[in-house]
């Protein structure tokens, strides 16, 4: 497996990428086993187990504040709509969103996830989200034996806050 080296990048730098940038210069590569442009991903086991403010976020050098990329193994129960947390679960809202190169070809597809706690009161002004977007490549484009390394995925943690709407007849226009 490559490993890549550390930067040192000026202040103010942000690890930002694509969609696209995230499939072709970071995950794909690391399926292949060649080195990656850069250490900007952190590495957690299974971030499906964790509750929002268990991930270390902090950790990562060239991230947003509540904001952070990891790779990780997809969930074992990738059927479930919900992978439970110490005191939530991570519930699936969208899923298999293709990712395409400009001419359409399907390079992989992401997931979305928002934190669920039951037993956190809702604040009625503004209604906190914590998501994670889960990025995996298509299966055609990369043939590996490794089990592990099949169900290898990109995530994308983010804590994203939401200030209601004067009107409550107006639809909600919330993008993920």
């Amino acid at each position: 497996m490559g490993e890549s080296q550390e930067l040192d990048l000026p202040l103010g730098f942000l690890f930002l990428p694509t969609d696209m940038e995230l499939l072709e210069y970071y995950l794909i590569p690391k399926l292949k086993g060649d080195p990656l442009p850069a250490n900007m991903i952190g590495s957690l086991d299974d971030i499906y187990k964790y509750d929002p403010d268990q991930i270390p976020l902090d950790e990562l050098k060239y991230a947003r504040e509540k904001e952070g990329h990891f790779f990780t193994q997809r969930s074992s129960d990738q059927s479930a709509s919900a992978r439970a947390t110490p005191s939530g679960n991570w519930i699936i809202c969208k899923e298999n969103i293709p990712i395409c190169r400009k001419n359409n070809e399907v390079i992989g597809f992401k997931n979305k996830f928002l934190f669920s706690n039951i037993k956190d009161p809702i604040d009625r002004d503004q209604i906190s989200y914590w998501k994670i977007v889960e990025y995996r490549c298509n299966p055609d484009l990369i043939s590996t034996s490794n089990k592990q390394m099949e169900n290898l995925v990109i995530c994308k943690v983010l804590h994203k806050t939401r200030v209601e709407k004067e009107d409550p007849d107006e639809e909600e226009e919330f993008e993920f």
